[in-house]
């Protein structure tokens, strides 16, 4: 297989494999000088996060990642509800 270090000419969404109420996973076609790749993307929707900062260091969360197989620390984030504002998603997140 070729490395994939460069940008593709085009990208196709060609199905959707999986869907629930947390995310839709899609079969997307890439076309490249030479060569197609296919790639199986997760959709979560629409997103928030907060990054907070106190006496310059910030708030992290740490969980267990399967596809690295390790603990990965990332900024504190959500999905935003259906109807809810960016805002109140990310004040959801403080409790």
């Amino acid at each position: 297989m070729k490395e994939t270090t460069q940008l593709p000419l085009n990208v196709t969404t060609a199905e959707t494999v999986y869907r629930d109420k947390n995310q839709v996973i899609r079969k997307v076609k890439a076309r490249f000088e030479g060569f197609d790749k296919e790639y199986l993307v997760s959709d979560h929707g629409e997103r928030a996060a907060i990054v907070a900062v106190k006496n310059g260091e910030i708030l992290l969360t740490r969980q267990y990642r399967l596809l690295i197989s390790k603990l990965s620390y990332e900024i504190p984030g959500g999905k935003i509800e259906e109807g809810e504002t960016l805002e109140a998603a990310a004040m959801s997140l403080q409790r």
